[in-house]
């Protein structure tokens, strides 16, 4: 992987657009533009281009008005590791069956190999960002859209850590006048939608009115946690978990971020998360942390731990 730091350019080639007149007075605004057309001139045909740039410090669930399509939030506590959210697709990595983990790691460490990154100076590492599902193929819906591995490098992603924020542009080279144009406008526009900050309000479940609850009868349940109980004692499994699903229907439509504001107003200690599909978003909080890698350090914090706590 290579980097570099590109600043100094005067201003854009004469074909791309002059900024946009209601673009805000944001500070780097225009550095953030320079940054990014000398990289997108600059990159090599056949490499996926990482452009870093300056962005003012909003709530990182605000990048998820963009626009529909794919689009991501990772939000921990305050003060807690780096808060981002991706929208859009620079690279996709989709994997099935047993082998689908080794899978992408393998795809992953091909793509990183081509890799380039340029833009401001101290900027984040890029990721991939998705998960694996517990089982492969689901059991439809809720699930259908969500594969058993999905790994996505966004097209753009705005992470903030501390009092830093950037915004980070992702595409494969080369970049015609076309393709400058429209990376140049999704910026601009991000941008002004940063600069303006989240709009709305922490939900009040009373203005959104009562929903339709549908709920698995009580006795389908019990019955189920009878079977699970005699698995376990004939010896055939150790553990198994019993989830219920329960289905709510409200009677207007609540956005992704609207509910992001509220898990942040009623469980600030805990991640929010949210990643949406075509028409789905696997939305939650978790007090949870599965795995922590920094530097030679790992830190965990299940809460429900399947092993014995041993002296390590």
């Amino acid at each position: 992987m290579s980097a570099g730091a590109f600043a100094g350019l005067t201003g854009p080639p004469a074909s791309l657009p002059a900024p946009t007149p209601t673009l805000p007075a944001v500070a780097g605004a225009l550095e953030a533009r320079q940054l990014l057309v000398r990289a997108l001139r600059e990159a090599a045909p056949g490499r996926v281009l990482v452009v870093d740039l300056p962005a003012p410090l909003r709530a990182v669930e605000t990048l998820l008005a963009a626009g529909p399509g794919r689009a991501l939030v990772w939000q921990p506590p305050e003060g807690d590791g780096a808060a981002l959210a991706g929208w859009g697709v620079a690279a996709r990595i989709e994997a099935h069956g047993a082998g689908r983990m080794a899978e992408v790691r393998e795809r992953a460490e091909a793509l990183w190999a081509r890799l380039d990154v340029a833009g401001a100076h101290a900027g984040p590492r890029p990721r991939l960002l998705g998960g694996f599902g517990f089982a492969d193929g689901g059991d439809g819906a809720p699930w259908r859209e969500f594969p058993g591995a999905a790994f996505t490098l966004p097209r753009w992603r705005y992470l903030r850590e501390g009092a830093r924020a950037w915004l980070s542009f992702a595409a494969e080279a080369p970049f015609d006048d076309g393709a400058q144009v429209a990376a140049v406008g999704e910026l601009d526009r991000l941008l002004s939608l940063l600069a303006r900050g989240p709009r709305g309000h922490v939900v009040d479940l009373e203005e959104v009115g009562d929903g339709v609850v549908v709920d698995e009868p009580r006795a389908g349940f019990e019955a189920r946690v009878e079977a699970i109980r005699a698995e376990i004692a004939a010896g055939r499994f150790e553990k198994i978990v019993a989830a219920r699903a329960v289905t709510l229907t409200l009677p207007q439509p609540v956005t992704v971020a609207a509910v992001l504001a509220r898990l942040a107003h009623g469980a600030p200690a805990c991640t929010r998360f949210a990643f949406r599909e075509a028409r789905s978003a696997f939305v939650g909080a978790t007090p949870e942390r599965l795995l922590a890698l920094a530097g030679l350090q790992v830190r965990g914090e299940a809460l429900a731990g399947t092993a014995r706590a041993g002296s390590d």
